[in-house]
């Protein structure tokens, strides 16, 4: 039946996706671990991504903006309404949801947003374990994490990623498409990682993206695409080992944003 709750709604916010696999092992799958938590509760859905809407919408497939869906959610009369982000930091999309909580402030009774997936220390910790126990990264093979990068001053969380890999799991290397620490840099990185512990038998890449979408197919895995983490590697005369799976495919990372959806959940008065 669910515990009881003191609130009426939980807005799930995603980047989004236009392809549907890739949303029925990812978004869908959080979707449903909420649902099955709080049947009571109304769950809806949400993408920050205009693009990617439109997008869907040009094929006649609808999907609401954090400020659409929480318009409608007043006038429907809900009082109380959870906001949880499926974002991995708070960056810029993030804050376009926090724009619209503060602005609708004023329209419930209650309006609580929740916290990404990398939010405190303990979550870096907490994601880099449950990513070496799905990957599985022997001593003599290095484990490079995908993330997207950002030019928000939030991209910190990333470096701050890297550096718990450091302390605590020093054959994880995280990475970005477009943000700091680079690709560059994880192949320097790979370099020492040598110098201090021999020749590498493979090195295995996997998306720090909730979704596994173009990224993680042409920028990571693409063989046929020269400049890929792949193929660079790969010329680099290493073993490359590719995993298209998104965060959100990996029960164990779901329950981290259930967790934080449960923690939010008690500020309700």
């Amino acid at each position: 039946m669910g515990e009881q709750v003191n609130f009426d709604a939980i807005v799930l916010v995603s980047f989004g996706v236009s392809i549907d696999e890739v949303r029925e092992k990812s978004i869908d799958r959080l979707y449903k671990l909420v649902s099955d938590e709080y049947p009571q509760v109304q769950i809806e859905l949400a993408y920050t991504s205009h693009t990617i809407r439109k997008k869907l919408a040009d094929r006649r497939d609808f999907y609401h903006s954090p400020q659409s869906i929480l318009d409608k959610l007043a006038c429907e009369g809900v009082k109380r309404v959870l906001v949880q982000p499926m974002h991995l930091i708070a960056g810029s999309e993030f804050h376009k949801i926090a724009f619209q909580v503060m602005l609708h402030q004023e329209s419930f009774e209650q309006i609580v947003l929740g916290k990404p997936l990398f939010y405190g220390p303990e979550d870096y910790k907490e994601v880099l374990s449950i990513l070496k126990e799905e990957y599985k990264p022997l001593d003599d093979e290095v484990l490079v994490l995908m993330g997207h990068g950002s030019e928000h001053p939030m991209n910190a969380a990333y470096p701050a990623l890297a550096y718990e890999c450091l302390r605590s799991f020093p054959n994880i290397i995280v990475a970005t498409v477009e943000g700091y620490p680079s690709f560059e840099d994880a192949l320097a990185q790979i370099e020492r990682y040598e110098k201090d512990f021999g020749e590498l038998s493979k090195v295995k890449l996997a998306p720090l993206l909730f979704v596994a979408g173009e990224h993680a197919k042409n920028d990571m895995a693409s063989k046929e695409d020269e400049d890929s983490w792949f193929s660079v590697l790969s010329n680099k005369g290493y073993k490359v080992e590719a995993f298209e799976k998104g965060l959100g495919e990996i029960e164990e990372v779901l329950n981290v944003y259930l967790k934080h959806l449960k923690e939010s959940a008690n500020l309700f008065k």
